[in-house]
């Protein structure tokens, strides 16, 4: 298929961020013989806008509208395109019947600006994705939106360490996030060193003061474990893009149990916790038989089948195409 990708290019945070979600799923549908087009629209009107923003953002949909009358796109696919507008959208179905429109969104649908996002956005798509699941993806779907469930991609050529591997440690657990500094998951991690004092624990990221580029991935290779934690803990298979580069990095994934993910993952993949204690104990087992290498390799391995950058994004162009997707563990979520 012909398929335009709108998505952020590499400007600002995204300078460092180039494995972030959309950027996996555009070197998956390449490398599923795709022929894709990659619309940066947040770059696009910040170079056309000076300094009105106004006149940007209107350049930025008309170069969309430009690119699409020589192109004849048969998809188009946007990642948190929020310069795109719904008009422009409307006059790209119009010139191009039969050109799909497909949204997807990687932050959590349960945060009210997410589900009002995409219930604006909802009358222009053909077909809705989000990496929630549950009652907040029922409730999408009741808004008249159709929807579905897409897992975080992992791309190897992306994450592209083997932490099990290595062998210089400075963490036995780090933990990498943009809280504030007086966050309940920062004190999350104060109960687990507080349980487990012997236990090297490694923060990043406190205030916003995130970890990008090869220094997250360099991090995350010096590490025995790797916490996923963050606000909706509880809430069906949601996590942040952060578990695909945590599994897809080879190392040891301590996760709570109450996320789900074990429908996808066994004991064997990922180090699975109750609370600070329990992780504390496990964790302190880990380090001592040197079993978090085995859970590393095993989870990076299970990980990558089921969640790799192709596979999700044939699943991506599968669903919106109406073909069967009841190959895809996660197709009935």
């Amino acid at each position: 298929m012909r398929i335009i990708v709108c998505s952020p290019g590499y400007k600002n945070k995204f300078a460092g961020f180039y494995y972030a979600f959309d950027k996996k799923i555009l070197n998956g549908l390449i490398r599923a013989g795709h022929n894709v087009i990659h619309f940066r629209d947040r770059e696009e009107s910040r170079i056309a806008h000076t300094k009105v923003l106004a006149i940007g953002k209107t350049r930025a949909n008309l170069s969309l509208l430009e690119i699409a009358e020589h192109f004849r796109p048969e998809m188009i696919a946007l990642f948190h395109a929020d310069v795109v507008t719904n008009e422009t959208l409307t006059k790209l179905r119009t010139a191009h019947p039969g050109c799909l429109v497909v949204n997807v969104d990687c932050d959590a649908l349960v945060d009210g600006h997410v589900m009002t996002r995409m219930v604006a956005r909802g009358p222009v798509c053909d077909l809705s994705f989000v990496t929630t699941a549950g009652p907040a993806l029922a409730a999408l779907r009741a808004s008249g939106v159709p929807a579905r469930y897409i897992p975080n991609p992992t791309d190897a050529s992306m994450e592209d360490v083997d932490a099990f591997a290595a062998d210089e440690k400075n963490a036995d657990l780090v933990y990498m996030s943009s809280y504030a500094r007086k966050a309940a998951q920062w004190r999350f991690l104060d109960a687990v060193a507080a349980a487990a004092p012997e236990l090297a624990i490694v923060r990043y990221g406190i205030d916003k003061q995130r970890l990008l580029g090869r220094a997250y991935f360099e991090a995350l290779k010096r590490a025995r474990a790797a916490l996923n934690w963050g606000k909706h803990n509880d809430v069906p298979f949601y996590s942040s893009d952060r578990i695909g580069q945590l599994f897809g990095a080879g190392v040891c994934v301590a996760m709570p149990r109450g996320s789900g993910f074990r429908r996808f993952l066994g004991e064997e993949d990922a180090l699975f916790f109750d609370g600070a204690e329990d992780l504390a104990a496990r964790l302190r087992r880990a380090v001592a038989d040197e079993s978090w290498r085995a859970i590393g390799r095993a989870g990076q391995a299970r990980y990558r089948a089921l969640f790799n950058e192709r596979r999700v994004a044939e699943f991506l162009v599968a669903a919106a195409t109406g073909d069967d997707v009841a190959g895809y563990e996660w197709a009935d979520l």
